[in-house]
């Protein structure tokens, strides 16, 4: 089984921080968000992966090259102007060779995707879509199905008075190969507003597979940070291999420095060749990148704070996410959400 992840997106929801690096490279935890995805597909024995690619490729590339210290194998396609969601797929055709899956570059998942495939094949359908149950689902299309788990109809971003279900797309697919005949390539086209309704309209048949378990689009800012703090208070399992929980849900990196006098609170991470000064306090849930420095008397809780950043001295961070190498200087003071972009200076 191959699997192709739509990685060529701008991430505008997370700018300023991906104005410089693609939001599927947006670390979570010490490692970027793809490689938390490529872990995930070789649990379920998925070793063939195709990036479609568009924005800043060079980065993804540059980081995973051909996927062999991952594990994998990757191949990489690249957009000259973006295609959509199912065009980005029509666009890797020359690599697929059977059925596979389709991952939306955004989404964090928990589940076990050989179930997902077992369910195809029994179903034996041009695909299956993977639903998941949010409590609001007018912020983005509700899927409803029939008692055999085919697609009966999809309603993008209904009003409260469409909702008649509560699970909605989550972003992950697995389809035939001839499903791209549906398709020209070159063309912008949508899975959710033009492929999957041309199926419904067809003999064809899609069908539904629902999980359970763990579930968020990670393309905004509150749901990047929720993901992490999810991590650390244990309700998303992911691989901490290279990390130590020296007390729980506190996970320390390698050549970290911690002043004696500094408070380390539940529900953090510190990632490698941090320094920590001394009357700082960390969390609850502070995400602190490599190689950051966080100077004398620095608060720090609710946030995540990107590699290479510098906090001054008394600074203080609340519910805040700071970008590569920022420089936070002293006694400043960041709350309510604030995004720092890469290698912004903010003075108090």
């Amino acid at each position: 089984m191959q699997a192709v992840i739509l990685v060529g997106g701008e991430g505008t929801r997370l700018r300023p921080l991906t104005y410089d690096l693609p939001k599927p490279m947006a670390p979570i935890l010490g490692k970027p968000y793809l490689e938390h995805l490529i872990d995930l597909l070789k649990k379920s024995g998925v070793k063939e992966i195709i990036f479609a690619t568009c924005f800043k490729y060079d980065i993804i590339h540059d980081y995973f090259k051909d996927g062999a210290d991952f594990g994998v194998k990757l191949f990489y396609e690249i957009e000259n102007e973006p295609l959509g969601t199912a065009g980005a797929v029509k666009n890797v055709e020359k690599h697929i060779t059977g059925p596979f899956l389709v991952f939306n570059g955004d989404v964090m998942i928990d589940m076990d995707v050989r179930k997902l495939i077992e369910f195809h094949k029994k179903q034996k359908g041009i695909g299956c879509l993977t639903l998941t149950k949010v409590e609001d689902p007018t912020r983005y299309g509700i899927v409803e199905t029939n008692e055999d788990k085919s697609v009966k109809r999809f309603i993008e971003k209904p009003s409260k008075e469409e909702v008649t279900t509560n699970y909605i797309n989550a972003g992950l697919y697995i389809l035939e190969k001839r499903a791209l005949d549906l398709m020209k390539p070159g063309i912008n086209y949508s899975f959710e507003k033009q492929i999957f309704p041309q199926i419904l309209g067809s003999s064809e048949k899609l069908y539904a597979f629902s999980n359970g378990g763990y579930w968020i689009d990670i393309g905004k800012p509150e749901s990047y940070k929720e993901v992490q703090f999810d991590i650390l208070a244990g309700k998303l399992d992911v691989d901490m291999h290279g990390y130590k929980e020296i007390k729980e849900n506190i996970w320390l990196g390698k050549n970290v420095e911690i002043a004696e006098s500094a408070v380390l609170n539940q529900y953090a991470f510190i990632d490698d060749g941090v320094k920590i000064k001394s009357n700082s306090f960390i969390g609850p849930y502070a995400v602190i990148g490599r190689n950051c420095l966080i100077n004398e008397g620095c608060e720090v809780a609710e946030s995540v704070i990107w590699p290479g950043a510098i906090l001054g001295k008394n600074v203080s961070i609340k519910d805040c996410i700071v970008g590569r190498f920022a420089m936070i200087e002293d006694n400043a003071e960041i709350m309510q959400g604030n995004i720092i972009g890469s290698r912004e200076v903010i003075r108090a």
